[in-house]
């Protein structure tokens, strides 16, 4: 990470206001930019460490030394975040306070009211006028005043829908941003920023909604009374807009306020609603954390385009006939466009659904097929790609030969692996794996840099790493037998050693043997997921693992004896290991813990007895160079052991 950063005196910006949720969120407001964080309790506790006394590299040590220390990745992840947003300045060089120039600043209302009012006027009027619009059904325009008079109901019912969430707003407290005229549903009406609604709380959030969504049904309502069947059909479309779950909708925002568990979820249900909705129905094994807010939009989204078809196809049945008598034989010079325009509006009622439901249906077949039909590496690696300039086989050879995976291999193993490898060419932004996909292919990047990305339970995409030249991807598909676990794609233009399935069992896993190419594997997995080496890159992490080796002593054997000299660093990977020190009972050590560090490190004898707990117990070691080599390699790695280190002699020196 950056050195600047870390050396750089961080604090609460003062423009903040904060308010604290009952679940521990605490929602974050940067005033003078209108922007806003979510922060769950264990990004709070580290918010609350910048006071603008230490460091970010101080604050970070502290942090990782604490028994439940977060994700370094995390950390720098929100920090850059927060300083990026206003919400944390520099002490040594504050930013600019000035409001963003594109932003508007907010203000709040004179007039205003909350969640009873809204709730009120939602479940009075919404039952109303479904009522009004099932007994009274709409009827299309004829002429052109009564087209007029459809346009300017809309116009009016979106306005005031948009007006009344400002008043909403201000009764929260919270401020109205960008009152203007928008246009974007093909129809200009007053609108306003309902942003604030975030630091109301989820209660906000519903209410605002709510009252927009009223606003169309009391519409239907009044129509009905005053037998007005323009008002019911511009009652009808304004509804269908503001109900839709497509964008920034009152109907999206109610049904992510109301569902969602995270509160700084984003609002992602359409993405999977495009991608995942078979792969989740169709998946038994899939759990969803928001399973309430994504499978619940999927199902209100398709029924909401069903009702807009039913719709079109009502009014187009009905009024086909006259339609088209009018269009073949007008009456006068309005009839016919009259006619015309009206029969496009009710044809793209019927078809713009049925098409989106058509794609929604094909894209969702194609992503549950895709990875057994058209897997992406089929395209990339086929022998027909491979490039014309390809490196000599001794080129090649040499080039592996400084690879983890195959550094190992004997230089005639290496030079039969070279001849079996092609030589291919991608161009930038090239997806070379796609996640999901079964794998037949191990790549070894020649040159060039790739990104690797894993889709979150939604379908979004979240770039995790970055490999470059050197860095070997595939390998774990070809000998699991499991999913591509990431979707790997070229930054720039990238060249590519290629391995299929059946050479690299031959010239690899036979040599190698598959249980050592596993195991190097395994390890790498696993210190993945431990903190001291969950941000290290994949090319130093796989030559760590490689040193690993497994010890799998009997139930109460000893692994460290209390007195005597120790060679090992010594991993948890399963079960559990007892520590006793003069015969008393210490710890119980659990897989991801780690000991042997203190002898190791202060060239003692071991301070404690370390023994097989009742469970099965394996554990890695790690020979003394070599860890006394990898703890130089990491600051933060040997920050975390030598603190751990000190934390267990001054509980000894107590005792």
């Amino acid at each position: 990470m950056n050195y600047k950063l870390n050396q750089c005196r961080l604090r609460l910006a003062p423009d903040i206001e904060s308010r604290q949720l009952q679940d521990g969120t605490r929602l974050l407001k940067q005033l003078h930019r209108a922007d806003y964080i979510a922060l769950d309790p264990n990004e709070r506790h580290i918010m609350d460490r910048f006071s603008g006394e230490r460091t970010v590299q101080e604050i970070l040590y502290d942090l990782l030394t604490e028994q439940q220390c977060p994700s370094i990745r995390r950390f720098y992840v929100l920090v850059l975040h927060a300083l990026d947003h206003g919400f944390l300045e520099n002490v040594d060089d504050p930013a600019d306070p000035s409001p963003a120039p594109e932003l508007v600043s907010g203000r709040r209302w004179p007039v205003g009211w909350g969640l009873k009012t809204a709730l009120v006027s939602f479940l009075a009027f919404v039952p109303l006028g479904v009522w009004s619009l099932v007994e009274f059904a709409p009827v299309i325009p004829r002429t052109g005043a009564e087209c007029l008079t459809v346009l300017l109901m809309v116009i009016l019912t979106l306005s005031v829908a948009n007006l009344l969430e400002g008043f909403v707003l201000s009764g929260f407290g919270r401020e109205v941003y960008r009152p203007r005229i928008r246009w974007d549903l093909g129809v200009p009406f007053f609108s306003v920023d309902t942003r604030d609604a975030f630091l109301g709380g989820r209660g906000c959030q519903a209410s605002v909604a709510m009252q927009a969504l009223s606003v169309p049904f009391l519409v239907a309502t009044l129509a009905c009374i005053s037998q007005s069947q323009s008002a019911l059909l511009a009652a009808c479309f304004s509804g269908l807009a503001l109900m839709s779950p497509f964008g920034d909708t009152p109907a999206h925002n109610l049904l992510h306020a109301m569902l969602r568990k995270a509160y700084h979820l984003p609002r992602c249900a359409t993405t999977f609603l495009s991608k995942r909705l078979f792969r989740h129905l169709f998946t038994p094994s899939s759990r969803l954390k928001e399973d309430n807010y994504l499978v619940f939009y999927s199902f209100y989204a398709i029924v909401w385009l069903g009702l807009v078809i039913l719709l079109g196809q009502v009014l187009l049945h009905d009024q086909s006939g006259l339609l088209a008598h009018k269009i073949v034989f007008p009456k006068d010079a309005w009839a016919w466009p009259v006619a015309t325009l009206v029969t496009v509006v009710l044809a793209a009622l019927l078809v713009g659904p049925l098409l989106c439901q058509v794609w929604l249906f094909g894209s969702n077949a194609y992503a549950l097929i895709a990875p057994y039909w058209f897997p992406t590496e089929r395209r990339v690696a086929a022998p027909g790609r491979q490039a014309d300039a390809s490196p000599s086989v001794d080129t090649v050879a040499k080039f592996l030969s400084d690879t983890v995976l195959f550094g190992g291999l004997t230089p005639e193993a290496l030079s039969k692996i070279a001849q079996t490898m092609r030589f291919v060419t991608v161009d930038k932004h090239t997806v070379v794996i796609r996640e999901g996909d079964r794998g037949d292919t191990l790549f070894v990047i020649y040159s060039g840099e790739t990104e690797v990305a894993r889709e979150d339970e939604a379908g979004e995409p979240r770039i995790v790493a970055k490999l470059q030249t050197g860095d070997v991807f595939g390998e774990i598909a070809l000998l699991d037998k499991v999913p591509r676990t990431a979707t790997v794609r070229s930054i720039g233009p990238v060249s590519l050693l290629v391995l299929d399935r059946s050479e690299f069992e031959r010239v690899l896993v036979e040599p190698l043997g598959a249980e050592k190419v596993r195991t190097i594997i395994q390890v790498c997995n696993f210190l993945r997921n431990n903190k001291m080496f969950s941000e290290w890159p994949d090319r130093e992490l796989l030559a760590l693992a490689g040193d690993f080796a497994f010890v799998a002593p009997q139930k109460d054997a000893v692994i460290i004896e209390e007195g005597k000299p120790n060679s090992w660093f010594y991993l948890v990977y399963e079960g559990e290991c007892s520590v006793t020190v003069q015969g008393t009972p210490r710890a119980v050590l659990r897989p991801g813990e780690f000991f042997g560090e203190i002898s190791l490190l202060k060239g003692t004898p071991s301070v404690a007895r370390v023994t097989a707990g009742e469970r099965t117990c394996r554990c890695l070691k790690l020979g003394k160079e070599r860890f006394l080599r990898f703890i130089t390699e990491d600051v933060l790695t040997g920050v975390i052991i030598e603190s751990t280190m000190e934390s267990r002699m001054d509980r000894s020196r107590k005792r």
